[in-house]
């Protein structure tokens, strides 16, 4: 099984952040985020990945952000 370590791969997260940009791109009005902080919903995506980096160290930036590019493709 050491193979496997070596291996990359974008995980359903990538698919769940493309359908969050697609979604934000069809919504017009600001999403309210925790505490009331309102944020564009052009931005919401990043704004969540952002987040997540932060809280979730170990979580893959890159299998996110290639979710929310690939959607602009």
């Amino acid at each position: 099984m050491p193979e496997l370590y070596s291996q990359w791969v974008v995980g359903f997260s990538g698919v769940l952040y493309a359908m969050m940009v697609v979604e934000a791109h069809c919504r017009r009005q600001p999403v309210t985020l925790f505490w009331n902080v309102k944020v564009p919903s052009n931005v919401y995506p990043f704004v969540s990945m952002v987040i997540t980096q932060i809280l979730f160290r170990r979580t893959s930036f890159f299998g996110h952000a290639s979710g929310e590019l690939s959607v602009g493709v």
